[in-house]
């Protein structure tokens, strides 16, 4: 408790830090926010990268099923059953992805 004429920062001396850094010149300052730039890009492109195949896996993956299970005359009941528990798999997750992104941009 503060006494009456004390001030309470709400904060004690132990939590506090000072740092005493030279001043940055423009140079050092336009150098390192390029680099943070071009780190920020490249994450970004492994993420696109990262998406774009993962897409295309999921892709193939579900019409090679729709393809065996609708249009494969000589398909074997087990190789049929096998692509409609892969669909059984796929789509819900799918939903789910596109879903719980929309829902968590908001």
């Amino acid at each position: 408790m503060a006494e009456p004429g004390e001030i309470n920062a709400g904060f004690s001396v132990s939590d506090a830090r000072v740092t005493v850094e030279p001043p940055e010149h423009a140079d050092e300052r336009t150098a390192r926010l390029g680099n943070e730039r071009r780190s920020a890009l490249i994450a970004d492109i492994k993420d696109i990268f990262t998406y774009f195949i993962s897409a295309c896996i999921l892709v193939g993956i579900g019409t090679l099923s729709v393809y065996t299970i609708f249009l494969d005359d000589n398909a074997a009941p087990e190789t049929r059953l096998f692509a409609v528990d892969a669909l059984k798999i796929l789509t819900p997750g799918v939903f789910s992805f596109f879903l719980g992104r929309a829902i968590g941009a908001k």
